[in-house]
């Protein structure tokens, strides 16, 4: 009696098919099985008694001394913030920090002020203009840190024309 050989190629069909199959049913969990993982939460109690240590959440670290980023005004908007400096980018409370803004402008701006959101507090700034040319001017603030950045740390920036058209752009930092 003659034997039939399998070709290769079923056998690789058919492990497929077993492979496919396997992974429907894991998916769909037809039989609700349910798997508990070992060991409960622990209290943070429980923790402390098992020498365990909960730690916070990780801080995006800012790089240090004077930071400058660039942007451009949004389509249509009649003032825009171009350029943004800090001095230093992550000040230290008690210290003192230089914000200044290069802001495009299709009208005369009358005023450009920032709202500093820290951890506990906001605080507002009216900007100086010292430089300007024809629709490009320079505004900065000096200021000392009164609250700390580690959790919250963006800025809401308001520039208003002569004829009273106020643009507000958000620049989050931490």
């Amino acid at each position: 009696m003659a034997t039939r050989k399998i070709s290769p190629v079923l056998y690789v069909i058919l492990g497929i098919s077993i492979g496919i199959l396997g992974l429907v049913f894991f998916l769909a969990n037809p039989f609700k099985i349910k798997v508990d993982l070992p060991g409960k939460p622990l209290t943070p109690e429980q923790a402390q008694k098992e020498g365990l240590v909960a730690i916070s959440t990780p801080v995006l670290i800012l790089p240090s001394g004077k930071q400058t980023y660039t942007s451009q005004r949004a389509e249509g908007a009649t003032s825009g913030v171009t350029s943004i400096t800090y001095d230093p980018l992550d000040p230290k409370q008690g210290s003192k920090q230089t914000i200044s803004l290069d802001v495009e402008s299709l009208e005369e701006l009358e005023s450009v002020t920032i709202t500093i959101n820290s951890d506990t507090k906001s605080n507002v700034h009216v900007l100086k203009l010292i430089g300007q040319n024809e629709n490009k001017s320079t505004w900065s603030t000096t200021f000392t840190i009164n609250d700390s950045y580690q959790n919250i740390y963006n800025l809401n920036i308001e520039t208003l024309t002569k004829s009273g058209i106020k643009s507000t752009e958000s620049m989050l930092v931490r």
